[in-house]
Formats: C-alpha cells, sequence, structure tokens
C-alpha cells in the first residue's frame, strides 16, 4: 500500500491558519490562557486522569530520501484515537502519549507518539499520526498488539468557567461529505460556532475577539472501529467577519470555515467523523 500523503486545503470566509496544531507531534508551543487562569497539578484539585476511548491504525508505506537522496518507501503506521477528560471543570494541557505497536512475542515493533496542547471536558478530542516501523533486526514485524498511553506526570491542568454542555455546544459541523477522486479522498464539511465563545477559550495565540479551534476527521470501519485520521486544520472566525455575516444574513452564528481536507492513497473505510476541538 503507498504512503497516505495528507494534504490539507482551507477554503474559509475569514481564516487564519497557524504553523501549530491542538494536538502534535511537535508540540511546543507557548500559550495564552482564558483570563487570569491558574494553573493546577493533578495532585492539587484530585484531576481524574485523560483516557483513551477508542483507537485503531492502518497499516501504511511512507517516501523517505536515503543517504544517497533517493526516495525509498518504508513500512509506516496510520493511527489515530479518541481521548476523554473526565475532570469536569479543568482542562489539560500538553498531554503527551506514547503510541505502539508489538508483536506477538511483546518485542517492539514501531514507537511513536503525540502531543495535545488541550483537551477539554464535555468532548471526545481527536487525534492522528504517522510513524515509521523501524524494529531491531530480526525482530518479526508483524503487529499482535497496539497500545496508546497518556504521560500524566507533566500535565498541567487549568480552571474553566465552561460547562461540558458549553464546550459540546460549541462548534457545529454541517454537510460533511466525502469524495474518492483522481487526487484522493476529499472531505469538506462547514463548521459554525458563536464567536461569543472565543473569550471563554484558551489560545496558542493572543488574539482578542476571536473564536479558534481546529478540526480532524476520523474514519472507521463497518464494525466502528478507527482505521486512520485525517491531518488538523486549524480554524478561526473573527468580529469582522461576524458583522460581514450578520449584515447580510442576519444570523447570531457565522460560518466559521469552510473545510477541506484531502487525503491521498486513504485506505478503505465505511464511515467517518469530524471533530472540531477549541484552541488551535
Amino acid at each position: 500500500m503507498k504512503a497516505i500523503s495528507k494534504v490539507v486545503a482551507v477554503l474559509a470566509v475569514s481564516a487564519l491558519a497557524f504553523g501549530m496544531f491542538g494536538c502534535s507531534s511537535n508540540s511546543g508551543t507557548t500559550t495564552t490562557n482564558a483570563d487570569e487562569a491558574q494553573t493546577y497539578t493533578s495532585e492539587e484539585i484530585g484531576a481524574s486522569d485523560i483516557t483513551v476511548e477508542k483507537s485503531g491504525y492502518s497499516e501504511v508505506s511512507q517516501t523517505t530520501i536515503d543517504a544517497d537522496g533517493n526516495e525509498v518507501q518504508v513500512p509506516a503506521i496510520d493511527f489515530a484515537f479518541l481521548v476523554k477528560n473526565s475532570n469536569a471543570g479543568y482542562v489539560a494541557q500538553n498531554v503527551p502519549f506514547n503510541v505502539n505497536g508489538y508483536n506477538a512475542n511483546g518485542e517492539i515493533v514501531f514507537s511513536g507518539g503525540a502531543t495535545c496542547m488541550y483537551v477539554y471536558p464535555g468532548i471526545d478530542t481527536a487525534v492522528s499520526g504517522t510513524t515509521t516501523i523501524s524494529p531491531a533486526e530480526g525482530v518479526d514485524t508483524t503487529i499482535a498488539e497496539f497500545t496508546v498511553e497518556p504521560l500524566m506526570s507533566t500535565v498541567e491542568w487549568l480552571k474553566t468557567g465552561l460547562s461540558d454542555s458549553e464546550i459540546a455546544s460549541m462548534f457545529t459541523v454541517e454537510n460533511a461529505t466525502a469524495e474518492r477522486t483522481e487526487t484522493g479522498l476529499n472531505v469538506s464539511a462547514t463548521v459554525t460556532g458563536d464567536l461569543a465563545d472565543g473569550d471563554k477559550i484558551y489560545k496558542v495565540a493572543d488574539l482578542e475577539n476571536t473564536l479558534e479551534g481546529h478540526c480532524i476527521a476520523i474514519f472507521t470501519d463497518a464494525d466502528g472501529n478507527i482505521v486512520f485520521g485525517s491531518d488538523s486544520t486549524n480554524v478561526l472566525i473573527d468580529q469582522t467577519t461576524l458583522d460581514s455575516i450578520k449584515s447580510t444574513e442576519g444570523g447570531d452564528a457565522a460560518p466559521l470555515n469552510n473545510v477541506s481536507i484531502t487525503i491521498s492513497d486513504a485506505p478503505e473505510y465505511a464511515d467517518f467523523q469530524i471533530y472540531v476541538m477549541p484552541g488551535l
């Protein structure tokens, strides 16, 4: 199977795409907290652990450059998982995850990871990534066990005044479609949100009068098992856009973004869902 090459194109009324994601394998971004939020450790507030609700992967291949400058195909894993924060009233910040695969002998076939900048209560947080299979010499690469483990020792918690229901209703996804074309699997949707919620979420960029989020599409098989996910697509709406929409349509909720994602050589799947999480 060829590599999954994820190409993200965002078509927006007014949008800003940052070079950072809410969940990333290379997250090291300084955050800007909403209001004057205090940071707590799990011991200080008795926080519940982050739990991985569902996870899965597809075996693919990835194009790399060897020492001689030639393109070569190497075996890889495209993984995705859903995370839940059951600690109502607190947002988990900078949550790292280890993603590993083992053979029947318990030997590591692949090892990767991802970091979520924010994990809000009240919603499922979607995470996806790709890692190469590079076991030690002589190790059987047949995957018998796949694990996703949150590392809680460095996680900090930010108090939020948002209820779980307010977080769950912050974004609405409409008209989600997926179509295979000559360029790949094209996924699109319209995301709406109320700008008033922008001051209540934690932000990567210090932007006023904005509502920020990121979207990830998760794909499942006929039994509901996760098989792969898309890259994260950042979305933003500002006051100028909201005023423009209100003047033409008279509505309180403005289109946050028309999201378009193209995944070349995507594996087979039966269904998909687009998840939108607060913050970039």
